[in-house]
């Protein structure tokens, strides 16, 4: 219990391999609550980038996204000096 006062935990070992790690209290807590942050932090950018992930998705389904890009595909395109002709409908 000496090591966990004085460095903040203990490795256990058994035939010289570790078994068991005994933390003080303080450290337990510091690193339960960096856990907890970072849970937090990433819930939060999920949010986010489930939020602009919808915004995109959204904007895509707006008649005026799909009027564009029938134009885009109707437009003749250049391909190595050659001009691809729109398919007809």
């Amino acid at each position: 219990m000496s090591a966990v006062k004085n460095h903040g935990g203990a490795v256990i070992t058994h035939r010289n391999l570790p078994e068991a790690v005994v933390l003080s209290t303080n450290t337990y807590l510091a690193l339960a609550g960096m856990a907890h942050r970072a849970c937090e932090r990433d819930a939060r950018l999920l949010a986010e980038l489930r939020s602009r992930f919808d915004q995109r998705l959204a904007s895509l389904s707006s008649p005026q996204a799909h009027q564009a890009l029938r134009n885009f595909m109707d437009e003749a395109v250049m391909l190595q000096g050659e001009v691809r002709a729109p398919t007809m409908k």
